[in-house]
C-alpha cells in the first residue's frame, strides 16, 4: 500500500492523507515503525480506527490511549498535520495539527 500511497502524494499539488486502518500493527513500535514508513511516502496525515481488526471488536480506551500517544509523540507532531482517530461518525476525532 504504501507504493501506492507515494504514487498518489508523486502525481497531486494537493496534501495527501491515508487511511491506515488500525495501523496494520499489533503493538506500539510496529504502529511506530508503520507511520514512520507513511510519512516517508510524503503524506501529511493519517486516519486511524480503533478497531482490532474483526468486525465489531474495539480496543479498550487504555490500549487505543496508547496507540494515539504513538501518533501525537513528539516524532511525528512536526511531520503530520491531521490525524483523524476513531471508527464511524459517533467515534471519531480529528485533529489538525500546525
Amino acid at each position: 500500500h504504501l507504493e501506492i500511497i507515494h504514487r498518489i502524494v508523486d502525481s497531486v499539488e494537493i496534501p495527501v492523507t491515508a487511511d491506515i486502518e488500525s495501523g496494520y500493527a499489533k503493538d506500539l513500535s510496529n504502529l511506530q515503525g508503520n507511520i514512520n514508513l507513511l510519512i516517508n511516502t510524503g503524506a501529511v496525515g493519517i486516519n486511524i480506527e480503533d478497531n482490532i481488526g474483526v468486525e465489531g471488536r474495539l480496543r479498550n480506551i487504555e490500549e487505543q490511549c496508547e496507540r494515539i500517544s504513538v501518533v501525537f509523540s513528539k516524532d511525528f507532531s512536526e511531520t503530520l498535520n491531521f490525524v483523524n482517530i476513531g471508527h464511524g461518525p459517533k467515534r471519531s476525532f480529528t485533529a489538525l495539527l500546525y
